[in-house]
């Protein structure tokens, strides 16, 4: 640029200094700010606000100290909204801590925290499972003469939901009521949720109707929420009867709201009324998902129907529902544990010919089954020098976003394993949290894995850091693959947690975020650095 004749701007220096915030170096972009200010530029709070977070991100406290200050002495305005930016940032990467200090610091400086910045915080606290925190902070912003909104009770109720603390959570949406506030259709369906999770669904019955009442305008969410929690709790038919009067209804179903009955209804051996309910998908307008068809393929499989399951598959592509490769390993999965090899070998077939990767689980079950010596005779049709020369191995990290990491991420994985990955988003309602994806093409029973390299080699660029130092790193695991960490009646996790000596959990299905689909897991290890590490090695081994 400066060979072109051109000097840079503050704009130019800002695109730079952001770009190099986001990826990681931030000592690199203290350098261009450096050199800005020398160059007589003035920077912007929006250069400073990327600073700033990049710093508390490192733990350069006082260099983020020193930036406000100087701020301050440039005359630039330091108010609510802009501590309330990054505050919310922290938070949503789980960084309560960072929050708190924030919090202080602009206190400190003598900017007045809102109600904004209250409800902020007091989110990240429930997001990190700290509810006494919370509660704390709900007394310090009363006692400021700030009034808790309608957010702010719905924030915390939802964080006693979460923690399985109902009898909090029903306390404070008394307290809520009592203060004035008057609960929306959010909250409402919080309180729901956390009802119908710990079993209470008398109460959720009768709050349902007491909703009703109220005149609050019901969404299709709510009604979502209650069949799914009454199918939860082996009410079907109390289920069956509002989904036929949610039919009469103005209402325009969605898919998932057919799911929901459909596998409440295939669990409990009805199957007849499932097919009724997934024949009448078009008539109310709607075309089957994923879900369904693959809902309907493991009952069909399960039924021994194999031709029906030739049926659906040919109506699921007419339908322009895309086959994927999670589905047609499931489907061959489901074949294989049912002794069907050679239809097995047919969908196994189009995995190949679709250039479709076998996932890890799949492979696994075909390798046990043909090692056994029972099905020799097949190692021909499905030609597994082809299929088992190399197999794709995956194993994923959920984490709070953060653009910085992504820089990490792809240095990490990229150039120093082998492995490959991919950060994805997880739903539209995940608290801007992302899935590392890391694969590698292995060998079976090669001693070296670049995937678990990878994952290793991440694991405390992406783990969560408490005040006790201590990591917690959340895995997502195929739910066929989950028994391979529990065992039979938990023996396999329970020995783990005595060796290794880290906290390793499960999520029940309760428990698991709703976002993740319902083959997914998901797996919570927590310890200090090297304990932490040890137990996520042995854990992606078994997968």
């Amino acid at each position: 640029m400066r060979q072109q004749g051109l000097n840079p701007d503050t704009v130019t220096y800002g695109t730079v200094i952001d770009v190099l915030c986001k990826s990681g170096r931030v000592e690199d972009a203290m350098l261009y700010f450096e050199q800005m200010i020398d160059e007589g530029l003035r920077p912007d709070s929006i250069i400073y606000n990327s600073l700033i977070h990049s710093l508390c991100i490192f733990d350069k406290w006082e260099k983020a100290e020193e930036l406000f200050l100087e701020m301050l002495d440039r005359g630039i305005c330091l108010d609510t909204i802009f501590f309330n930016s990054i505050i919310d940032s922290h938070c949503k990467e789980g960084r309560v801590i960072e929050s708190e200090k924030l919090f202080d610091l602009m206190v400190r400086i003598g900017v007045k925290p809102d109600i904004i910045t209250y409800s902020t915080l007091i989110d990240g606290y429930c997001l990190a499972g700290k509810m006494d925190e919370a509660m704390k902070l709900l007394s310090g912003m009363v006692s400021v003469g700030l009034k808790p909104n309608t957010v702010t009770y719905s924030t915390l109720i939802n964080g006693y939901c979460k923690i399985s603390r109902m009898e909090d959570a029903l306390v404070l949406f008394k307290e809520m009521e009592s203060s004035g506030v008057s609960p929306d259709i959010i909250t409402y369906n919080i309180i729901l949720q956390g009802l119908f999770q710990t079993r209470r669904t008398a109460a959720a019955k009768e709050l349902y109707v007491r909703i009703t009442e109220s005149g609050t305008q019901i969404e299709l969410s709510t009604y979502n929420i209650i069949l799914h929690g009454l199918c939860k709790n082996k009410l079907t038919d109390d289920a069956l009867r509002m989904f036929q009067n949610l039919c009469l209804m103005d209402l325009k179903l969605e898919a998932r709201t057919f799911n929901i009955m459909i596998d409440a209804l295939l669990k409990v051996g009805r199957n007849d009324e499932a097919k009724d309910l997934f024949v009448a998908f078009s008539s109310n307008g709607l075309v089957p998902n994923y879900w369904t068809y693959r809902l309907m393929a493991e009952n069909i499989i399960g039924q021994g129907l194999l031709e029906e399951l030739d049926q659906l598959f040919l109506s699921m592509e007419d339908n322009g529902c895309t086959v994927d490769s999670g589905m047609l390993n499931f489907i061959v999965r489901e074949l294989l544990q049912r002794g069907e090899i050679t239809r097995a070998g047919t969908y196994l077939s189009m995995i190949h010919e679709k250039h479709f990767s076998l996932e890890a689980s799949t492979a696994s079950l075909f390798i046990d089954l043909l090692s056994g010596g029972k099905y020799q005779e097949y190692y021909r049709i499905f030609e597994l020098p082809k299929h088992f020369a190399a197999l794709k191995f995956c194993v994923g990290i959920l984490f709070s976003y953060s653009p910085i990491r992504g820089g990490i991420f792809s240095v990490c994985v990229n150039s120093k394993t082998g492995a490959c990955g991919q950060v994805k988003e997880v739903g539209k309602n995940a608290s801007e949290e992302r899935l590392i994806v890391v694969s590698s093409q292995e060998i079976p029973d090669d001693p070296v894995s670049p995937t678990i390299e990878a994952l290793i080699l991440l694991h405390s660029k992406v783990s969560t850091l408490a005040e006790n130092h201590q990591l917690t790193t959340r895995l997502v695991v195929p739910s066929s693959k989950v028994g391979c960490i529990l065992g039979e009646g938990g023996k396999v996790i329970t020995e783990m947690r005595r060796r290794t000596g880290a906290e390793i959990r499960v999520y029940s299905k309760a428990d698991k975020p709703k976002y993740h689909s319902f083959d997914e897991e998901l797996v919570q290890v927590a310890g200090l650095p090297a304990i932490e590490r040890g137990a996520l090695t042995e854990i992606a081994s078994r997968l």
